[in-house]
């Protein structure tokens, strides 16, 4: 639930773009700012982490592509040496 939370506020911020950091309705307070901070560094490690997920599941895509592109032209050497 906690992960489904922290993803949905990154994906906000994301859309946000520089619109600033999030504070939820509260008045951020001068002592307050490790808090807020930690929050702002948490949602940043979750956007690092989900845009890392997404160039890896392209780069996995890519090699499946080039892979069956291989196999395909394999066979079809193999199919044209018989």
């Amino acid at each position: 639930m906690r992960q489904a939370q922290a993803e949905t506020a990154a994906k906000q911020s994301l859309r946000a773009g520089v619109d600033g950091p999030r504070t939820g309705g509260a008045t951020r307070r001068p002592g307050n700012n490790s808090d807020s901070d930690n929050e702002i560094s948490e949602m940043s490690s979750m956007q690092l982490q989900m845009l890392m997920d997404a160039r890896s599941k392209l780069l996995q895509t890519a090699s499946d592509m080039e892979k069956s592109l291989s196999d395909t032209d394999m066979a079809i050497i193999g199919n044209i040496k018989q």
